[in-house]
């Protein structure tokens, strides 16, 4: 059964109507997370590692050329990234930043099913930054959901980029935005990339750019990580990546 008639045959597990529409369905095979209208994440109960999601696939694609001693990733949601990357790589300290509280709790109750000792800091990412050093991250993933994109968004992304390692990688999910707003991002992480250089898909059907930002040399595919079910499909869609505008 394909996934989209999963979604329709769902049952409410958990739904919250605070400052932002939290839900929580299910059926027998999938169970997923919901911001308002739309699905942020999918877990597959029987495999809660597996990667569901199109863009996720785009997201992953460093792991052909790193071995991540620590990563840390800005926005927690379903904590598909979380799960793969601890299950790939157990040796790696992954670290999750996420600002609401209501989010980690239905993490642990629902999405983390071998409760896993998961590293989950409840703080505004923002604040994290100012209180931590990123000199000694791998990887930075920027992955915070929000319905309707503010003027907030970018000056963390800058953030980001300007307190990083020029040497690790940065991995942004850009969603939710128009064309003219993407092409204004892209242009301002140009500006700013360091050494670095940056390159950008667009997942077919969805409203996500992944963009990677990574130092220069890295030219030279290795296959660090990514386990052989998804290395095929990893390698094709590395081919099909756009460069700097």
């Amino acid at each position: 059964m394909k996934l989209e008639s999963h979604l329709q045959q769902g049952k409410v597990r958990y739904y919250l109507n605070n400052n932002f529409s939290l839900s929580i369905v299910e059926n027998s095979h999938y169970r997923w997370l919901n911001f308002g209208q739309t699905t942020q994440s999918i877990m597959l109960k029987r495999k809660p590692f597996v990667l569901t999601l199109p863009h996720q696939y785009f997201m992953m694609l460093p792991l052909l050329f790193i071995m991540p001693k620590r990563v840390v990733e800005f926005g927690l949601g379903g904590g598909n990234l979380l799960r793969f990357l601890s299950h790939i790589s157990p040796n790696s300290v992954i670290e999750s930043i996420e600002q609401s509280n209501e989010v980690i709790e239905c993490f642990h109750q629902y999405f983390n099913p071998d409760n896993h000792p998961y590293l989950i800091h409840q703080q505004p990412a923002k604040r994290w930054l100012l209180n931590h050093s990123t000199s000694a991250i791998n990887w930075l993933i920027y992955d915070i959901f929000s319905s309707q994109k503010n003027d907030g968004e970018w000056p963390l992304i800058d953030s980001i980029i300007r307190q990083s390692n020029e040497h690790s990688w940065i991995t942004l999910n850009i969603s939710n935005h128009s064309n003219i707003k993407i092409n204004e991002v892209l242009q301002q992480l140009n500006k700013i990339k360091r050494t670095r250089s940056l390159i950008y898909f667009q997942v077919p059907y969805y409203k996500n750019i992944i963009v990677h930002l990574h130092p220069s040399d890295a030219h030279e595919i290795e296959n660090k990580h990514i386990p052989s079910r998804y290395l095929n499909r990893a390698r094709k869609l590395w081919l099909h990546r756009s460069l700097d505008r």
